[in-house]
């Protein structure tokens, strides 16, 4: 008995899987915090991965915001500046804290610029 053909893979599909695994390594992220932060089942995601499935357009919204993400700057090829990234992604983690927290967060990031040199 012959072995099952497998559906040729679509270069798009390939090169959209690897974008997701890039912004994925970015955040240091598994596949299954990607899923959790996206809502989609980790198989799904690693199917997207490898190239071996086609999102659907809830599924794409749904990537996007798990990397905080507009879905224009999605397909990007070089993608928002990082501090933008950077910023949606905290006021993301934000959302839902106490307000008496805030002023705390933003002492960090005030004290962290101090210890950073300026260039």
């Amino acid at each position: 008995m012959a072995a099952p053909r497998r559906k040729p893979k679509d270069k798009a599909q390939d090169a959209f899987g690897r974008r997701i695994r890039t912004l994925r390594d970015e955040r240091q992220w598994t596949q299954a915090q990607l899923a959790e932060h996206s809502g989609l089942d980790v198989s799904y995601v690693s199917q997207i991965e490898r190239g071996r499935r086609d999102p659907s357009l809830t599924s794409l919204r749904a990537l996007a915001g798990a990397f905080s993400l507009r879905l224009p700057e999605f397909f990007a090829e070089d993608g928002p500046p990082p501090h933008e990234t950077v910023a949606r992604t905290i006021a993301a983690e934000l959302e839902g804290l106490p307000a008496e927290v805030l002023p705390v967060v933003l002492e960090m990031v005030r004290l962290t610029r101090k210890l950073i040199p300026s260039t």
